[in-house]
């Protein structure tokens, strides 16, 4: 568990306390960063899951080897989506514990500043139910539209084996009997 407080410089504060499992993340770093996504299923599924981008600048490629743990998942394939929708794809296994991606725009477009998801990966889930594994990209590059390296940093992600696959429902209200009413 963990209590959180916090005040502004207007003097106004809060604070809650978890009641649950929790992950802390950080922000963004100031820059171009690649990261990954979370996801979770039960064993045997496919669960795909979000690669994002936060940049400063634009960005005509991405090639990077996104590291799994291969005792809990597989990868499958993966597809352009969002700010990324356009460019060409290609993704291989390597080492037997990464994807390998390369992304390009093969015209004269780029990714413009700003931040979203620019792929979606699918992955096997073959672990046991509690296990997960860290979807880490490594190695990786980013280029500008004249092909020069963009200074970057990368963020984890993780995918989680869980017993059952958790779907969400709306509960609506009773029908209302309105006819014999006088």
């Amino acid at each position: 568990r963990i209590r959180v407080s916090a005040r502004d410089a207007g003097g106004l504060s809060g604070s809650d306390t978890s009641n649950t499992n929790f992950t802390i993340t950080t922000g963004p770093a100031e820059g171009n960063v690649l990261s990954m996504g979370t996801g979770s299923g039960a064993s045997g599924a496919q669960v795909t899951v979000a690669l994002n981008l936060a940049n400063e600048d634009a960005v005509k490629a991405i090639q990077s080897d996104i590291q799994f743990d291969p005792a809990v998942v597989s990868f499958v394939s993966g597809a352009t989506t969002g700010r990324g929708e356009g460019m060409s794809f290609s993704a291989s296994v390597v080492g037997g514990n990464a994807a390998r991606l390369v992304m390009v725009f093969t015209d004269t477009r780029t990714i413009p500043a700003g931040q979203g998801a620019v792929a979606n990966l699918t992955f096997n889930l073959i672990g046991a139910n509690g296990t997960q594994s860290t979807l880490a990209p490594s190695n990786t590059i980013l280029a500008d539209a004249q092909a020069q390296e963009l200074p970057s940093s990368e963020g984890a992600g993780v995918i989680q084996v869980t017993d059952r696959i958790l779907v969400a429902t709306e509960v609506l209200p009773k029908a209302m009997d309105v006819g014999a009413y006088y």
